[in-house]
This record gives structure tokens, sequence and C-alpha cells, in this order.
């Protein structure tokens, strides 16, 4: 077997691993409403007897002792076997990948000839775009929590909500849900720090993102003369956006993945943006 044939062959089995564990963790978590039940019941039950006086309770349990261990039992063998994953997690993470290789040695292949290498260049901007993402997903919570200390983590949540839903494992309703909360709280955390710039006397309550002039209002507090259009600007595009999102989040069926794709997308670019443009 040649090299090439070897390369492809480890990059199929290893995509072919995640692919497997995405599935299998896809009939886990349709598991879980079935055990959720399960587990409400058995709460009933342990109520029931709490409930009970002593003596009455030690009667009640000789009647369904064997019952109950029956179904003890029956649960035992049944559930599948789910393993501790938090040090796979930190190994993985940890281990993750070997980009800045691919990378390297598509240079290497392209410098080493000078025909017929167009194909480098889109290869590195596909790697270059990853990267970026990779960093955006890294750094976007700290600098948002200098906005509002919330939003860090709500970022992280909304993003890793959407990679779940990028996998079927959460609904696209429910990842667009968590990028509109973001959107919201960002909004909230702009508009107390514009008022708190300002005399009581100009300041201004109810602030709306869809209203024109109350994105100009924090865009003139916030930015410093040479960005405040272009903070109008994204805050423009941050009112589209979230009006755009809040129509996927009324749409629990949606299975569109690339509108979600592009949304999440419009959505970190906006971020970044606005992140560097406002003075807080």
């Amino acid at each position: 077997m040649s090299d090439l044939e070897e390369l492809k062959k480890s990059l199929d089995r290893e995509k072919e691993n995640c692919d497997g564990y995405i599935n299998n963790t896809k009939g886990i978590a349709d598991l879980v409403p079935v055990i959720q039940e399960r587990k409400e019941e058995v709460e009933l039950k342990a109520y029931t007897i709490s409930q009970m006086p002593p003596d009455v309770a030690d009667e009640f349990a000789s009647k369904v002792l064997h019952s109950q261990l029956r179904d003890e039992k029956q649960l035992t063998d049944n559930l599948p076997v789910i393993p501790n994953v938090q040090g796979f997690v930190v190994r993985l993470v940890s281990s993750s990948g070997s980009a800045s290789v691919y990378v390297d040695a598509v240079y290497n292949s392209a410098n080493s000839r000078s025909e017929n290498n167009s194909w480098a260049a889109p290869v590195i901007d596909s790697f270059n775009n990853f990267a970026q993402q990779k960093a955006n997903k890294e750094n976007l919570p700290s600098l948002l929590d200098n906005i509002h200390p919330d939003i860090g983590a709500m970022f992280k949540l909304a993003y890793d909500d959407f990679e779940k839903a990028i996998s079927s494992l959460v609904g696209i309703d429910q990842a667009s849900i968590r990028i509109r909360d973001v959107i919201e709280q960002t909004w909230g955390g702009l508009c107390h720090h514009a008022n708190s710039k300002l005399p009581d006397s100009q300041k201004k309550a109810n602030l709306e993102l869809k209203k024109p002039s109350h994105r100009v209002f924090v865009s003139n507090s916030l930015a410093s003369p040479p960005g405040i259009n272009s903070l109008i600007f994204v805050l423009d595009d941050l009112f589209t956006l979230h009006d755009d999102i809040s129509k996927v989040c009324k749409q629990p069926l949606c299975k569109d993945i690339e509108m979600l794709k592009s949304l999440q997308s419009r959505w970190v670019l906006l971020l970044v943006d606005l992140v560097r443009l406002v003075n807080i």
C-alpha cells in the first residue's frame, strides 16, 4: 500500500470513528426522555414511602420489595454503560489533530514546484478560516464579559449547542435560541454602558435594538468618533440577524443545517467587530 493510500484510509477511519461516536451519542440522547420519566416514577415511589407512618411503611415494603428489586435489575441490565468522559475530553483537547503538520506540508508541496499548484491557495484559506474560528471561540468569551459578566459563558453555551445541532444532538431551534439570547444580553450590556457614560438628564430608558435611533444613541456613546458609523452598521446588522434568528426559533422542526451555519457565522463575525469597536 502506498503512503497516499494509507493516508486516505487513515483519514477515512478517523472520520468513521467520529461519526460512529456521534451516532451512538444520538442514540443515548434519544434515551434521556425515557430515563427521565423512569426517574420521576422512582422519585414518586420514594416520596410515597416517605409519607407513610413507619408501621405502614414496613408492611408496604413486604408487599412491593420483590417487584422493586425486579425493576431495579431490569433497568441496570438494560441501560447502556456510559463511561466518565471527563478524562477523554482532556486528552482529546490536548492532542487535538495535527492541522499545522498539514499546513506546513501544503506549503512545502506547493513551493517545491512552479506549476500545477493552484490547488494550494484554497486549501490554505480553508485551514486559515478554521484556525480563525477556533481563535474566535477561545478569545471572544473574555472580551464579551467586558460588556456583561454573563455573556462569555452564554457564548460558550451557544457555541456548544450550535456544534451539537450540526450533529443533530439538539434542535436547530434550540441552538438559535441560544444565539439570540447572547445577542439580547449583549445589547442589554451595551445599553447599560452607554447610559453609564452620560449624566442622568441624558440617559435613555427602555432602549430597543429594533429602533434605529437607539442604535445610534448607543454607538455615539460607546464608539470613538472614527468608529461611530462602523458601530452603527454593526448594530444594524445585529438587529437584522436577531430578526432572522427569531424566525428560526419559531420552527421547532427546522432541519436546515446550512442556514444555521450561515446565521452562526454572521453572529460570530458581528461579535468580533462589536468588541473591537466599543469603548467600555
